[in-house]
């Protein structure tokens, strides 16, 4: 078996093909570019991105399901709303009003639950030189729903309780 030279395939590819100039190389690939992009046009669709930064608005995430709150709970977030924003001290003094209980620790601990559900807002108002700021809390739009859906939720109950009477 005879081996050639890798030096002689190399410069009759040299002589026997010519360089392409710039302007054909990108002739050539925007032709190539648009027979791709004609042929695989479905598939280049479904591979596009949802969200262009810049060019497009962001696609929000689904909002997770609202889930049926507990009692001491559905008293804190209608004593959010009633108060338009309190701080803890505030809030847990109207939920017991409501309520007709006294709500202590274990409700300012669903308080931060209901924080961390975005079911209300936290926020400290400007600080004033020498205090302490506490922060305050208003029911977000979600915690509005929430509430809506409780409130029908507690229609639907006592439609059942009257049919029973």
């Amino acid at each position: 078996m005879m081996k050639r030279d890798k030096r002689t395939i190399d410069e009759i590819l040299r002589r026997g093909l010519r360089s392409a100039s710039q302007q054909e190389v990108e002739s050539s690939g925007a032709e190539v570019f648009d027979r791709l992009r004609n042929e695989f046009q479905e598939a280049i669709n479904e591979f596009t991105l949802v969200y262009r930064p810049g060019i497009d608005k962001p696609v929000p995430e689904p909002e997770p399901e609202l889930k049926p709150l507990r009692p001491d709970a559905y008293a804190l977030l209608t004593a959010v709303k009633l108060l338009g924003e309190g701080d803890e001290n505030d809030i847990l003094e109207k939920a017991s009003e409501l309520a007709s209980k006294d709500l202590m620790l274990g409700s300012l601990i669903s308080l931060y639950r209901l924080r961390d559900a975005g079911l209300v807002i936290s926020f400290r108002p400007p600080a004033v030189p020498g205090e302490v700021t506490e922060p305050r809390y208003k029911i977000s739009p979600r915690g509005e729903r929430a509430l809506a859906a409780g409130s029908r939720a507690e229609e639907r109950v006592q439609g059942h309780l009257e049919d029973l009477i």
